[in-house]
């Protein structure tokens, strides 16, 4: 008797409960958080908490994306939408890589087994990330999903190039959004998707025909035209001659903070002071205060930049690369562990099944997937930007195309070769038990911390709501470390607080922020001194600076301590910040 295929419509629902298990546990376990202040930015412009409006004009995000998001808090402004948004694209790339994976089995309980395996793997490896959610990585497992999906397509090399389309359409859709949610990390991710494609190509059984290169062609064709829709879009958005002035001060802001960095003033001195810059204006550089000083705008950022490129003394090319690939071999083999080690063991279950199904193309493809690997990860090295936001993902889809190819060999493997794909899976889900403690108990730690930390600022901005006439001024390290939660809590009235020196300062939403406090466009240093403005810092960190800057302005401070806010070591005190004589 025939036996009867499992009902894609079942796979997916147990593939959907899996999904829903798997935040459920998480949210009776710990609460969600935004990672960085950068994520809460981004969320505040969205939802109206930094201008009163919500705004497509997010910055970091491209705007068509950014846009409809924002609008969804136009039509019900209490609804965490940003949250929404980045916890259900994780949520479907781990439906759609379990949906995908079990549709392959016939037997229930073998799909349920395999659902275990990659829970286990999920919750071992990627906890963190599931509820401390960075929209970073939310857009590499985006493209994650996106590879798994068509290395575990079927081949169907008699289908035309528009029924092949229809079947790659949602990872072409899965490509094209992580590139609107985080543009610079799809690109980055983009070696590991033209893997898959090659390898998927290298499958078909007549790879050189002209309807199969057109059928790839076009499949490639779709996700850079929507690429370039996409990014016509925001450019269009981002058109007018104040955000144009605005994103080439951003661009260069990211250049010299993230990269090149800034000498030291006694190092360079002679430079600085040729292109105006005296000490106070250079503590403002320093301790990210610098919107106070509309002097540092993106021509000076831009001659900084170049300067610390020029006076840098590096190697010889080829010796920072070889440098660069002894930091890679020591973070694959001792630093970035289990994550490498779980990419290294399922590389040796590819070769394995490999081996059983007697493909002796394993060797090129191996090696064409660790020079594409290598890609990205010498990339970041070389510009010695490599945060867990970066190095995770890499792992992450790496281990995610890795896990694919096995599904793939068990999937055209014969009966007796197929018990070798159990094995692996055994075998991967084995060594996720194993960190799974570990993972449990950091994920623990780091929301105990996060509560201490944030006590103060959520007493802060319960002071600042019950104070809703002044507008307060928060010193950038004084306030770093602190974020938000996405589902508790949720408020997005208009905040009344705002940093100096974060990524929107200068910004046309910066100016409009402070418009219903002042009614006059004034740079951030002369709002300061208005009697409703007030500068935040932590009672532990000089005031110092700021005397130091108004005095090259030739004022004099009288400074008074208002309110002090928190019962820790280090709270923050609260300035009233005027003229003297005032």
């Amino acid at each position: 008797m025939e036996k009867k295929k499992f009902p894609l419509s079942q796979n997916s629902i147990l593939a959907l409960l899996m999904v829903i298990a798997l935040f459920v546990f998480a949210a009776l376990s710990f609460d969600f958080y935004y990672d960085l202040n950068d994520d809460v930015m981004i969320k505040d412009i969205l939802s109206g908490a930094y201008t009163g409006t919500p705004d497509g004009h997010c910055i970091q995000m491209l705007y068509p994306i950014s846009f409809l998001i924002s609008m969804c808090y136009r039509l019900i402004p209490a609804m965490p939408w940003q949250g929404i948004f980045l916890c259900a694209c994780q949520g479907i790339c781990f439906c759609f890589v379990a949906q995908r994976s079990i549709s392959l089995i016939e037997k229930k309980w073998k799909k349920v087994l395999l659902l275990l395996a990659e829970a286990l793997m999920i919750l071992s490896l990627f906890l963190w990330e599931t509820v401390i959610v960075q929209y970073t990585i939310t857009a590499a497992m985006l493209v994650a999903a996106a590879c798994f999906l068509v290395l575990t397509s079927p081949l169907q090399s008699d289908c035309d190039i528009k029924e092949f389309l229809i079947q790659q359409m949602p990872a072409i859709i899965l490509v094209v959004l992580a590139f609107n949610v985080r543009s610079e990390m799809m690109l980055l991710m983009s070696p590991f998707v033209a893997f898959s494609g090659i390898l998927k190509w290298s499958g078909e059984a007549k790879a050189f025909a002209v309807q199969t290169i057109k059928k790839y062609l076009s499949l490639v064709g779709l996700i850079v035209a929507g690429m370039i829709i996409s990014f016509v879009v925001d450019y269009m958005a981002y058109g007018s001659a104040q955000w144009k002035e605005f994103r080439d001060f951003f661009n260069a802001r990211t250049q010299v903070y993230d990269y090149t960095w800034y000498p030291d003033y006694e190092e360079a001195e002679a430079f600085y002071l040729e292109e105006g810059v005296d000490r106070a204006e250079y503590a403002l550089l320093d301790n990210y205060n610098f919107g106070l000083d509309e002097a540092i705008d993106a021509k000076l950022l831009w001659s900084i930049a170049e300067y610390a490129d020029e006076n840098t003394v590096e190697l010889p090319l080829g010796n920072r690369i070889k440098e660069a690939f002894s930091t890679y071999k020591w973070r694959t083999l001792h630093e970035d562990i289990p994550y490498s080690y779980m990419v290294i063991l399922a590389y040796l279950l590819v070769v394995a099944l490999a081996i059983g199904n007697k493909e002796s193309s394993i060797v090129w493809k191996v090696i064409l997937l660790a020079v594409f690997r290598t890609i990205p990860w010498m990339y970041v090295i070389l510009a010695n930007r490599v945060p867990n936001r970066i190095s995770h993902p890499l792992y992450f889809i790496e281990l995610v195309i890795l896990c694919a190819w096995i599904t793939d060999y068990c999937r055209r493997s014969t009966k007796g070769v197929k018990w070798i794909g159990w094995v692996c899976a055994g075998i991967l889900a084995c060594y996720a038990c194993i960190y799974l403690p570990d993972s449990y108990k950091n994920v623990r730690s780091e929301m105990e911390r996060r509560e201490v930390v944030n006590d103060v600022m959520r007493e802060f901005s319960a002071y600042a709501s019950a104070n809703s006439q002044n507008y307060y001024y928060l010193d950038v390290y004084s306030t770093v470390s602190f974020s938000e939660k996405m589902f508790k809590d949720v408020d997005n009235s208009q905040k009344n607080y705002d940093l100096p020196g974060g990524w929107v300062s200068g910004s046309p939403l910066q100016k409009r922020a402070t418009l219903p406090y002042h009614n006059e466009l004034l740079s951030e240093a002369e709002l300061l001194l208005k009697d409703n403005f007030f500068f935040v810092i932590e009672k532990e960190r000089s005031m110092g600076f700021l005397d130091d800057y108004y005095g090259t302005q030739g004022i004099t401070l009288q400074t008074e301590v208002v309110e002090e806010i928190g019962n820790n070591a280090n709270p923050l005190q609260v300035y009233q910040v005027l003229p003297a004589g005032y």
